[in-house]
């Protein structure tokens, strides 16, 4: 029963105050429509104010995609004779077209096939030498005896 007490009297006190708000209702339809904000505070100033808006975010930067750089493969360009079946019949240096298709005729005149000459680019084979790993580890010897050095010379 304590409770049903205490829930009357704050619909009292509220209906009161309802009354005090049906007269403030029309001014805050009028400020909800200019999206004005009136201070309710009793200091005197009734000066409308403007909402402030909660800022946007900034959206995130986008990272630059990592791409693997593919290893550049040196390639040579030569010139090579081939049947009408594909059949490759002869190589020749990029020089030297004249020679290939020469070639070309005289297994034409020979065979009584069709030839043709035809471009071919060649993977240029890197020169027997160090492998990677083995310039990798001279690489860091390198720095290290550098290194060394430079302490050498400080102490």
């Amino acid at each position: 029963m304590d409770l049903r007490k205490q829930a009357e009297a704050a619909d009292a006190q509220n209906s009161d105050e309802s009354d005090e708000v049906e007269l403030e209702d029309d001014d805050a339809d009028i400020d909800a429509e200019l999206d004005l904000e009136v201070d309710d505070d009793d200091s005197g100033d009734d000066a409308p104010k403007r909402k402030k808006r909660a800022p946007k975010k900034k959206p995130a930067a986008a990272r630059p995609k990592r791409t693997k750089t593919k290893a550049v493969v040196r390639k040579r360009m030569l010139w090579g004779v081939f049947s009408s079946s594909m059949k490759e019949e002869g190589r020749f240096p990029y020089a030297e077209k004249e020679q290939a298709e020469a070639r070309a005729e005289a297994l034409h005149q020979k065979n009584k096939k069709e030839y043709f000459v035809q471009p071919i680019k060649e993977p240029i084979a890197e020169p027997p030498g160090m492998t990677k790993a083995e310039k990798t580890a001279a690489d860091k010897a390198e720095k290290a005896a550098v290194k060394a050095a430079a302490a050498a010379e400080n102490a």
